[in-house]
């Protein structure tokens, strides 16, 4: 009688480890498939609430200008020879002229305004190729703001 309730408490026991080892596999293959941050690299551009990285490829034509006097705005252009034009401003804080991205947990509205691109017709044209391509970038930054943390997305 004895020798039968060891059997049952042993086959107990086992049968919760191999419970437990299953549980734990289940968490650690959940871990695994969790969405993973990607590691951004290139020109550093810090705002309020972390920094952004504008693309290593354009460091000899971009310009960042910040005003912080009342919002705090970013504007990014490209340069080249004699020549500036303005790609886009990021803006954190209320502005109800761009497009809004979305609105950080504490409040802080970030938007966009992009700039219609005058190229001047004497810079060359694999130039203005880097005007538009920089203009793009945009939508790399966008997805580093959607990465940070307490951003919510207005799309």
């Amino acid at each position: 009688m004895q020798n039968n309730k060891n059997k049952k408490k042993d086959i107990i026991i086992v049968s919760l480890l191999i419970v437990c080892i299953i549980a734990g596999a289940a968490v650690v293959a959940f871990q695994q498939t969790d969405y993973q941050k990607k590691e951004w690299t290139g020109i550093p551009v810090d705002t309020p609430k972390g920094t952004l990285f504008f693309s290593d490829e354009w460091s000899e034509y971009l310009d960042v200008q910040v005003d912080d006097t009342n919002d705090y705005s970013i504007t990014f252009s490209g340069k080249y020879d004699k020549y500036q034009i303005k790609l886009f401003t990021l803006t954190f804080g209320e502005n109800e002229e761009n497009t809004v991205l979305g609105i950080f947990q504490d409040g802080t509205c970030v938007s966009v305004k992009m700039y219609p691109l005058e190229i001047p017709e004497d810079i060359p044209e694999e130039k203005q190729d880097a005007f538009y391509a920089m203009q793009e970038e945009i939508n790399n930054l966008n997805e580093q703001l959607q990465e940070m943390d307490g951003f919510q997305s207005e799309n």
